[in-house]
């Protein structure tokens, strides 16, 4: 019986003070391709009544954080990552539930892997994107994850 290569993280995510706030629910796990779902409650709206800008953002980077390291499962005894940069657009309101898709691109999987493997300290760019029950894209993000080797002491 084989296991779902996410219950090797679920535990700690979803104990995450943040990851329970927003009500973030993994639908979709792939290596390197990730999907995070959220049905907003009356806290994450604005005043216009559609999801605020800071929830729609925190729900981008947890699926696209989601993705590295569904990405570089069997690396994460000898790294750790943290988002170095983001750029996002707002694309629409919205409105209901909404999803994030990160996705790790293929073509960086090897160089990335190569590159860690060896000890260096790696930046990869991961596409996310949020989308709202209709499947229409909302907001867009690019963020940079940096890989690191864990810090001594």
């Amino acid at each position: 019986m084989s296991v779902d290569p996410w219950e090797e993280v679920a535990a700690p995510f979803t104990e995450m003070p943040w990851v329970k706030f927003l009500g973030i629910e993994m639908t979709k796990s792939d290596p390197g391709v990730v999907t995070l779902r959220i049905d907003p409650e009356a806290e994450h709206l604005n005043q216009n009544g559609t999801v605020n800008a800071p929830v729609m953002f925190g729900l981008a980077e947890a699926a696209g954080a989601a993705a590295v390291v569904m990405g570089f499962l069997d690396l994460l005894g000898m790294t750790y990552s943290v988002v170095r940069h983001v750029e996002m657009d707002f694309l629409a309101a919205a409105r209901g539930p909404i999803s994030a898709t990160g996705r790790l691109p293929a073509e960086e999987v090897e160089r990335v892997r190569a590159e860690v493997e060896q000890g260096q300290s790696v930046d990869i760019e991961i596409p996310v994107d949020v989308t709202d029950e209709s499947d229409r894209t909302v907001a867009r993000i690019s963020m940079v994850m940096a890989i690191r080797a864990p810090r001594d002491g």
